[in-house]
Parts: C-alpha cells; structure tokens; sequence
C-alpha cells in the first residue's frame, strides 16, 4: 500500500521532515532485495520526487561506506553508557536493549533521596528537529498517566550528548509470559491477567494514549500478581477533536514512530505504515491473549521480509486458538494442562474472542479495550459473550450451564413419566379379570417406554445441547407418534409433551409450541388435573423462551390451579408441583423479579384458548 504521508508535495515539507521520512523509507527499503528495492520505493514514494530523491541518496551512501549508521559517535549497537550522570540519576547497568534504545537501571544521586528507577536511553536516529518537540510534548502527557496497572513516566530530557531519554517507575517482576509459565497459571488465571491489562490500557485510551507497542516483553507482573505496562517510549497522544491540524511537516514528523514496532505484535494497519489507533492496541493485546492461551504467536515472522511479514499480517486469517492447539506438536505451556483438554475449552467462545480481537479490519475488532474485557467477564460467568452473536441455540446452551439445577428438573420430568408408564403396566397386570387389556395395555407401555428410552438416548438436552442432529431426531419422533399412538389419546399426549419439552430445552421453539399444545388439548379432554398441570408448565417454559412473561406467568398459574384438583398426598402431584415452582422462579429470576400484576388475564390464556 503505498505511504500516505509520503505523496504530500515537497513543496510543503519542511527539510527536517523530509530527513526524517527519507531515513524511515531507507530503513526499511534495506530489509528488501535489492531487485526489488526501487520498485518498491516509488510506490511507497508516489509522486513526492524530492522523498524519493532522498531515499535513493542514503541507499547509495550505503553502498560506498561500510556501516556509516553504526558509527555515528551519538549511537553503537552495543554501547554501554553505564556509570554515565543522566538527569539526576546515573546509570548503575544496563537492564535490557532493542531497536528502540536501551534500558538502564537507575539510582537517584543529588543527594535528595534514595529512589531506584528504569532509565531509557533512545536511539538519536529517530529523534530530531520537531520529533524531538513532539516526544518532549507527550512526555508530558504520559507522566500524567496515574493506574496501578501502568508503570508510570517519572522525569526525561536529554543527556549531555543529546540522546533523548525517559526515567519511569522501576517494576520488580517477570514479563507476563515467562511468569505465566514459572506460576504455572490455569486458563482463568490468565484470563483474570489479562482483564486488568484491559482496565490499564481502558485507562490510557481515555486519556487519549494510544501505547503501539503492546507485547509480552512489555508487560511485567510482580510477586503480588499485578501486571504492569510499560515501556510507553513510542505511545501516541491522540488528537482532540477541538485541536487545529498539524501543518505537514509536523504531522509526517509525529508519525515518525509508526516504523518503530514489534512486527509479531503490530496490527496491520500499524505493518502498513498507516496511523495507530486504540483498535491498534486491542489487535496488539489480542495476539498477547492468543500466546498466554495458546503458547505460540498468530504469525510466524521470523527470517522474512518486511513485504512478506506485510503479506502474512495483512493477507491472512490466522488459526483459531483451539486449532493452534491441536496443530502444535509441543506440549501447551505449564498450567494449562494437556492439549485435548485445552482444545475444549478454547473452542467457541474464547476462539471468537481472540479472534474478534485479531479481525484485519480495525472496524470489526472490539471497539474499547472495556469491551474486550466485557466478553472476558462474561465468559468467565458462564453468560453468552457478544462475540458469538445471540442465536437461541447458544443462548440454550448458556442457559443450562447457568442454570443446572433446572436443567435436572427437567431430566426428573422425563424420568417421573417413565416411572408412571411403568406402573401403569404393574397395575394392569395384577387385574386378572381384565387380562385381556391388561395385556395390551403392557405391551403399548412397554412401546412407550422403549420409545421415550430411544428419544432421550438421543436427545439429552444436558450433555448434546450443541450437537446438530439433535433436533433433527426429535422431529423424526413426531412422525412415529403420529403412526403409534393415533388411537392412544393418553399415551398420544405423554408422548408428544416429552417431546414437546425436549425441544424447547434445544431451541426449537415452533416446533416445541405445536407438540405441547397438542398435548395440552388432549389432557384437557382427559380431566387429569395432574398431567394437565405438566402441559401447562411446559407451555409456560416456551412463552418464557420467547421473553413473553406475561404468558409464561399466566400458565404457571394455571398449572398450580388444576393441581389445586389434584390429590393433595398424591406423590405424582408434589413432584409436579415442586417442578412448576422451579421453573416458575427460575423465570422469575431471568427477567428481574418483574411479576404479573393481580387480576390481569393475559390473551394466551382467554377462554377457549389452547396455548
């Protein structure tokens, strides 16, 4: 894609701007072949001739001098400036360096008091003229940062040799992925790790910091397993909506970091050269998530070319997590446990956060850092997470995680049928005088039972609530209740209100509403109060699915009215009972405590209405 900032006219770039964005080009024209280098250059250039005048320039310096760049006295690759005096501090020894600068640690010598504190020294290349007015400006606005999750900037400047350089708050601790490992933290703990990196980067954001840096090396946890986020050398303070725009050389001078990432971590956009955003960090803190979970990274850019690492970070989708997994041939990282087991739990909802997160397109990942960790948290709770949509199938299967207890109600339904089926057939066979019937009567219960075993051997709506055949079965039952039990009415309504309910516990709500009204017709030609009461506690189940409450309410009053008629010491009776007290306060529970006012009738139920 070609460099916006580079097809501005020169006409309109100050020279201290068009250094700066001829050395970036040059950096990064030097990582190409040389084949393909010039090609590669005027695109990026467009029609900026003087841009890429300059660039060609510093190309052929580097071909008649060997290594000009390193030997600037301002900066080696490996220089070591400990023991030099940096502000009000001098520098003990070197803690860390990278293509950015090095870090040092710090000791306050001016005599005021005892302060140990990170000192980072950056490289002079990248600094200069108005990029040099820009940093020491949001220096300024980065010390202002106050969050426990966020190592905060103490003091900068510039050392007696003119490299520019920041003090910040020294963190005792170990990069997040290393002490995920040395902790050998479960799944959720990383996920708690993670939130409170979400809170700090929130925090930031709402500053109007975006950090564009984001990776594991730049996150420290300490013994009280806090992490910290540091490092925000190359973090950019976003434009206010009141703030007048830039002149050219200003802007292209402000962007000059936009170069200075990690390629493993750095969003597309960021790959591209274009303008970081918060969105930028949310892809930088999605692939961080990605590693801790997984143990490796989305992309693998090691050894390739900036246009291939662009190709690969831009072009394609990465693995979900779940398949990362199951394609690494190592084990997963300590505390995670073995990979089938990972697999499950990375599957589905944490896969579409990650990977909401990763989406190319910044409009399509999640739009705050508090909304990733929204789906976090409600992972974490069991509740339906808005990157997987809001289908009624998944909510189902949320619902039962939520709610067990309801969910074994459920199953004692199916269970207390069986029982009476069976004791309908014991029944019949002690009344020798109607052998005959007594007979018939076993074995259509026995039909029955053996159908209702069958059913729910493939429908348990507990364990397979997600599995694609199971509704399918199910509608394959109605046929056979239709061809077995036509001259059945008793046994016609048993089976279709066991259906009806299994159904519904899969979100198959249309289907569930014809078979338990059916049912519900029937019983109430039969004048059992009892198994009348079961069809309208289902129904109720159904309205509630729907978020009708009103309807819902409305048959569950009905269901403890017929059992009003019901023996009172009935056993059959109590355990309807029981089950429509349940569900009715489950219900209760899921829609806030919001009741049905007395003396309201609601339509489902007016007279001569079967649902």
């Amino acid at each position: 894609m070609t460099d916006q900032s580079a097809q501005q006219p020169a006409a309109s770039t100050s020279l201290d701007s068009l250094s700066q964005r001829a050395f970036a080009l040059f950096n990064a024209a030097m990582e190409r072949a040389a084949d393909e280098r010039d090609d590669w250059l005027r695109d990026r250039c467009g029609n900026d001739q003087a841009l890429l005048h300059e660039v060609q320039r510093l190309v052929q310096a580097e071909r008649d001098s060997s290594g000009f760049l390193e030997t600037t006295p301002l900066w080696q690759a490996q220089r070591d400036d400990s023991g030099e005096q940096v502000g009000a501090f001098v520098l003990v020894r070197m803690l860390a360096q990278g293509g950015m600068g090095t870090v040092y640690l710090g000791q306050r010598n001016d005599g005021t008091y005892a302060q140990q504190v990170a000192i980072k020294l950056f490289n002079p290349r990248i600094f200069s003229g108005a990029t040099r007015e820009r940093f020491a400006a949001e220096r300024n606005i980065l010390a202002a940062l106050e969050h426990p999750g966020i190592a905060r900037i103490i003091d900068g400047g510039e050392t007696a040799h003119g490299i520019p350089f920041v003090v910040m708050e020294l963190v005792q601790g170990e990069t997040i992925a290393r002490y995920c490992e040395q902790q050998k933290l479960e799944l959720t703990d990383r996920l708690h790790l993670i939130l409170k990196l979400c809170e700090a980067l929130e925090h930031a954001h709402r500053c109007g910091v975006v950090h564009r840096d984001i990776k594991a090396g730049n996150v420290l946890v300490t013994d009280q397993r806090e992490p910290k986020l540091i490092d925000f050398g190359i973090a950019k303070k976003l434009p206010a909506d009141d703030d007048a725009a830039p002149d050219d050389g200003a802007e292209h001078s402000a962007d000059q970091t936009t170069a200075l990432m990690t390629p493993e971590y750095a969003s597309p956009e960021q790959i591209r050269g274009e303008a970081a955003s918060p969105v930028s960090d949310i892809y930088s803190l999605g692939v961080l998530m990605y590693e801790l979970l997984t143990g490796s990274r989305p992309h693998h850019l090691a050894g390739l070319s900036p246009a291939a690492m662009e190709r690969a970070v831009c072009g394609t989708v990465p693995l979900d997590p779940s398949a990362a997994v199951a394609r690494n041939k190592a084990a997963p990282p300590p505390g995670l446990g073995q990979s089938r087991p990972l697999q499950k739990h990375l599957r589905g909802d944490l896969d579409r956060i990650v990977m909401t997160a990763l989406r190319l397109q910044p409009a399509q990942r999640y739009a705050s850092a508090a909304a990733l960790a929204s789906d976090i948290r409600r992972y974490l709770s069991g509740q339906p997470v808005a990157a997987r949509g809001a289908s009624r199938l998944y909510r189902a299967g949320k619902f039962v995680q939520r709610h067990r207890p309801v969910v074994l109600v459920t199953l004692a339904a199916f269970a207390l049928l069986l029982i009476a089926l069976l004791q309908l057939a014991m029944q019949v066979q002690e009344t020798r005088q109607q052998r005959d019937i007594a007979v018939a009567e076993a074995q259509k219960a026995v039909l029955a039972r053996d159908f209702l075993t069958s059913m729910i051997a493939r429908a348990d709506p507990f364990e397979q609530v997600d599995a694609p055949t199971l509704a399918g079965a199910l509608r394959q039952s109605i046929a056979d209740i239709d061809q077995r039990f036509a001259d059945q009415p008793e046994l016609e309504a048993d089976m279709r209100y066991a259906v009806g309910y299994a159904l519904q516990n899969l979100g198959e709500i249309e289907l569930a509403r014809t078979q338990l009204q059916r049912a519900l017709a029937l019983r109430r030609e039969q004048q059992q109060p009892v198994r009348l009461a079961e069809a309208h506690d289902g129904m109720a189940i159904v309205c509630w699915w729907e978020s009708d409450f009103s309807c819902a309410e409305a048959h569950f009053l009905a269901a403890l009215d017929a059992l009003r008629q019901a023996d009172a010491g009935s056993a059959e009776a109590l355990a309807v009972q029981i089950n429509v007290h349940a569900n009715r306060s489950a219900m209760q529970i899921d829609q806030g405590g919001l009741r049905q006012q007395p003396g309201q009738r609601p339509q489902c139920l007016a007279a001569g209405a079967d649902a």
